[in-house]
């Protein structure tokens, strides 16, 4: 609840300006690196992001700081003994990304954001039984990008962003 909040608050504060505002949607598909995912899925988690930021007015010559807000949604599915097991998260982030003009219509990026995610796994038995836990737990991200801007105008933007990152979760305890 706290993160749609957070979401929400940032989202009003945003939809009122125009220049200087950007709306991103992507994908996102990252490894799941520890013991109990290793025991839930073998396979990647994939997802989606809808993210808004608002460019920060300073004058530092090339660089540009935004703020910035995220609702990120995903899952994988896999096999624990003959269990079907679903995973699946959804996180309501907020943060700050840096962007460094390299040369007409390339960017550098950098980001970091935190928030809440909530997770739930299902896993479920050849007759259809179904057991079911979620919660909440903190989540932070970070990620060094490259931005290739087709169209850069001073009203309007449109571009294709790509960064490597990491994520790190808090445990969140299901039973």
């Amino acid at each position: 609840m706290l993160g749609k909040l957070l979401l929400a608050t940032f989202l009003g504060v945003t939809a009122t300006a125009h220049a200087g505002t950007e709306l991103s949607i992507g994908s996102t598909d990252r490894a799941l690196r520890s013991a109990s995912a290793d025991a839930v899925t073998g396979d990647s988690y994939t997802g989606g992001a809808l993210g808004v930021a608002r460019q920060l007015h300073l004058d530092i010559p090339g660089l540009s700081l935004w703020a910035t807000g995220a609702l990120q949604w995903g899952g994988a599915r896999g096999t624990l003994f003959d269990l079907a097991t679903d995973l699946s998260q959804t996180g309501y982030l907020v943060g700050g990304r840096a962007r460094y003009a390299i040369i007409p219509h390339i960017d550098a990026t950098a980001h970091l954001q935190v928030g809440v995610a909530h997770t739930s796994l299902a896993l479920t038995d050849q007759m259809s039984r179904e057991v079911s836990d979620a919660g909440w737990g903190g989540i932070a991200q970070g990620a060094l990008g490259v931005e290739l801007l087709a169209v850069q105008q001073p009203s309007f933007t449109l571009g294709l962003r790509l960064e490597l990152g990491y994520v790190a979760a808090a445990p969140v305890t299901l039973a």
